[in-house]
Parts: structure tokens; C-alpha cells; sequence
């Protein structure tokens, strides 16, 4: 779709479109009724409805649809109540780069909620078109006569996003344990046996083994016992890894969304027909 600038075809725009009033000039406000910017120019498509405003933020022009806004000419303010201040950031960009300009696809998701923005009674701009034949024909010169602008329903949907945080933290260090430990070690040790035989038995015999004799007849034996040495030695009994493991759970959430549907209210007996393709109601 090509886009005019709306004075190019219509010098006098203030008095066909808005009954004498200018809404260049005019504070934007967004749905927290922030401002925003100022209103530098209009656009219009070939069927002379106008489609766009172009917005001066200070630090770039972007194209509002005019399907957002509804003007206050009393308070020189045209309300966006469907964008907040943010969401204005993600408009469609502008440059004066001539007299025409093709549209790009535009969406905006998540627009503010109504019952949170500043409501507002003034004009609203759903189907902007001239209202009166233009002073100057030349500019319309083989203009097709306009066309009724089908409306546009919106609707929120649920935009999520994640975002990783730190739950907590882990330290891991040694530490001694001392306690008591039994243990059981066998041990030996020499004893002594004397062994005596009746004389009357028959010959005496004495067998000294390793005993020493001295010459005055003692005998003399040494005696040994073994005795239990405790030492402690460190050695390794387990091997401890560390590390993380990604788990992945899922979170359900649930939001109360709306969406805008045609109310059709009728007086008389005229004949509506709805299609069901285009979502058009035409009366007859």
C-alpha cells in the first residue's frame, strides 16, 4: 500500500477531515497517559483514509495506526490507550525520504489493558476520511471514491519469556571427625614348664633345652612375650565428584486474556449478512 502525505493531496485537510481543527502539533499520550511525542504529519492510503500519524519521540519518528488513537481537540491530545510507553519503541520507524512511503507489516502484542488507561472522550479515528469535496480538485484527480474501511477487532495473547536467577548457593569443604576405634591384635608369649620325674622311677634326666647353667648349679632361662605397637597411617577411602545437573521442569501459568468482537445492533428491519471468510458485516 502507498501512503500520501495528507496536506500533499488535501491543503486544506483541517477543514475536510477534522471540521477546521489540526491535529498536527498535538501531544500523544500513552495508556498509562504518559506522553510520548508530538504529532508531525498524517498519512494517507489511495483510497484517501487515513492510516497512519507520524509521531516525533524526540529521538525518532515512528507510524501510529490511526486505528490506536482517539483525539481530544479540546485538550490538543490524541490518546493511545491500547500502547503503553515501552511498547512505543517497537512501532514502526519513519525517515522523510519523500512524498510516498509503502507500508511495512505492523504489529504491536500485549497492548495495555483497557480499564488501566486513561479513558478519555474525544474523536476516535477507526474510519478517518473526508468529510467535504476538497477546495482544490487537482490533488484528487483520478482518486477512486472511498471505500468503507473495514474495522479491525483486536486481541491480547500471552507473550512469556524466561529469565535465570541464582536460587542458591553451595559450599562443599573437608572437615576431621575424630572418634574411637577398637581393634584386636593377637599376641604370644613364652611360658615356663617345669617337668618333674619320680626318682623311683628310674634314672633321673634333666633336659635343660636353652636354659643356661651356671657352675653353681642355677639354671637360668630368658622368657619372651610379644607386645602390641599402635601406629596410624592416612590412607584414601572414598573419592567424592561434584558437579551440576540441568533439570527441566514445566511451569503452567494461567492469564485472563480478552479480545474484541462485533457488536451488531440493528433498528428496524434492515438485512445483515455476515460472511464467515471475511468476518464482514454488510447491511442492506
Amino acid at each position: 500500500m502507498t501512503l500520501y502525505k495528507i496536506s500533499d493531496r488535501y491543503p486544506n485537510y483541517r477543514d475536510v477531515y477534522f471540521n477546521g481543527n489540526d491535529i498536527k502539533g498535538m501531544t500523544v499520550r500513552s495508556g498509562e497517559d504518559a506522553k510520548v511525542g508530538t504529532v508531525k504529519d498524517i498519512f494517507i492510503d489511495d483510497e484517501n483514509h487515513v492510516q497512519f500519524l507520524v509521531v516525533d519521540t524526540g529521538r525518532s519518528q515512528v507510524l501510529l495506526p490511526i486505528g490506536r488513537c482517539t483525539s481530544n481537540f479540546e485538550q490538543n491530545t490524541v490518546y493511545v490507550r491500547s500502547l503503553n510507553k515501552e511498547e512505543f519503541k517497537n512501532l514502526q520507524p519513519y525517515s522523510d525520504a519523500g512524498e510516498r512511503y509503502t507500508r511495512q507489516e505492523f504489529s504491536v502484542e500485549q497492548s495495555m489493558a483497557v480499564e488501566d488507561s486513561a479513558p478519555v472522550e474525544g474523536i476516535a479515528f477507526a474510519n478517518v476520511m473526508p468529510t467535504q469535496a476538497p477546495a482544490n480538485p487537482t490533488f484528487i484527480e483520478d482518486t477512486p471514491a472511498p471505500k468503507e474501511r473495514p474495522i479491525q477487532l483486536y486481541e491480547e495473547r500471552l507473550v512469556t519469556q524466561k529469565q535465570r536467577i541464582k536460587t542458591g548457593e553451595v559450599t562443599i569443604s573437608k572437615q576431621t571427625i575424630t572418634e574411637t576405634t577398637d581393634t584386636d591384635i593377637p599376641i604370644t608369649r613364652e611360658k615356663v614348664i617345669i617337668e618333674i620325674e619320680s626318682i623311683y622311677s628310674g634314672q633321673t634326666r634333666v633336659d635343660f633345652g636353652d636354659a643356661e647353667v651356671s657352675e653353681d648349679g642355677t639354671v637360668r632361662m630368658g622368657i619372651y612375650e610379644e607386645q602390641a605397637e599402635v601406629c596410624r597411617r592416612i590412607v584414601p577411602y572414598q573419592n567424592v565428584s561434584v558437579r551440576k545437573e540441568v533439570v527441566q521442569d514445566i511451569v503452567r501459568t494461567q492469564q485472563t486474556v480478552r479480545r474484541e468482537e462485533l457488536d451488531i445492533q440493528v433498528e428496524g428491519n434492515p438485512e445483515v449478512v455476515q460472511t464467515e471468510n471475511t468476518d464482514q458485516t454488510l447491511t442492506k
